[in-house]
């Protein structure tokens, strides 16, 4: 039986060596004045993120469905800090529930 010729092998590569990129500067002296530095450019976009989901929540041609109009609805919310964030009950003394002596 006649045999098939193999194809040769290719020989294992050299491994390369890895590169890494460069480390960007950093952008603040302090963890700090990054956090003010990313606060301020957040509030310099609050004013279009307000507008945008106004127009997806309350624009009758909006083509969005009611959850996302509803979503959007609520972030408008959250953001005007309108509501405050709802508290529990307090609990009730044990024994009692509707605030008369148990019987």
């Amino acid at each position: 039986m006649p045999t098939k010729p193999q194809a040769p092998r290719p020989e294992k590569a050299e491994p390369k060596a890895v590169v890494t990129p460069p480390v960007p500067a950093a952008a603040s002296a302090s963890a700090a004045d990054g956090m003010a530095e990313g606060r301020e450019l957040a509030r310099s976009y609050l004013v279009n993120c307000v507008r945008l989901n106004a127009a997806i929540a309350f624009t009758a041609a909006s083509e969005a469905s009611l959850h996302n109009r509803y979503l959007c609805a609520k972030e408008i919310r959250e953001i005007a800090g309108v509501i405050p964030p709802m508290v529990p009950d307090a609990p009730l003394p044990d024994g009692h529930t509707d605030g008369r002596e148990p019987s």
